[in-house]
């Protein structure tokens, strides 16, 4: 099985003669051709199908960039024929905020560069993370893949992940319309995927507030001494 660390930079062998692989490789060359430094962010399904599976079919490429070079992102698509309805696997140009997942997701990201255009694919434990919001039966099937090359995530590894990323289970990060609650579909996933039920406020949730109460009394500690 292939090694899947959280700790580091994701470094995967990417196939770029696979749908995703030769949307984003297009995408790239029209970028360079617009000239300027690019940063995009690639997520949803199409990094796994570009690092693991080129069967792993989605009709789209999700990529977001700075809020600046977001009018410029879009006739880059328009440009390079990758516009939705204007080519079978398109780019779908989201906001960043769009992909809801871990802090920590920026940190661990494959980072591709290619003159003065970088392209960061986001984890595979962030992709998933970031599934759990929907949890449709494709986003079962991701969790799947996953496991199948790598190992993971065990489910120590996603609980502490979890634990991890607090604010996706606040109101901060309300459900969009259509979806159910980010602790619901948790709930949801852990006997299909672990094969037991889980109490999400016991296991997840509050540990984590005791992570981040400790966290704050340390700083209050620290904070009176210097007062002294």
């Amino acid at each position: 099985m292939q090694q899947l660390p959280f700790d580091r930079p994701w470094e995967p062998e990417l196939n770029w003669d696979c749908n995703a692989g030769r949307v984003v490789d297009a995408l790239l060359k029209e970028l360079l051709s617009e000239g300027g430094d690019w940063l995009v962010n690639i997520f949803g399904s199409a990094p796994l199908q570009i690092a693991y599976a080129s069967n792993f079919l989605s009709a789209d490429v999700d990529a977001s960039v700075a809020w600046n070079k977001e009018p410029e992102f879009d006739r880059a698509i328009s440009r390079a024929g990758l516009a939705r309805g204007a080519s079978p696997v398109y780019v779908q140009h989201c906001k960043e905020a769009a992909f809801r997942t871990s802090p920590k997701w920026k940190d661990r990201a494959c980072v591709h560069r290619r003159d003065s255009v970088t392209l960061r694919f986001a984890h595979p434990i962030d992709i998933l993370i970031g599934k759990i919001h929907r949890l449709e039966p494709k986003d079962l099937k991701a969790f799947e893949l996953v496991r199948a090359i790598t190992g993971e995530p065990t489910e120590t590894a996603l609980l502490q992940e979890l634990r991890d990323a607090p604010d996706l289970f606040s109101l901060a990060y309300m459900p969009a319309e259509g979806e159910r609650a980010f602790s619901e579909n948790v709930s949801i996933l852990w006997p299909l995927f672990f094969g037991r039920e889980i109490d999400v406020e016991r296991e997840i949730t509050a540990p984590a507030r005791a992570i981040l109460k400790s966290n704050y009394d340390q700083g209050a500690d620290f904070k009176s001494g210097l007062r002294m």
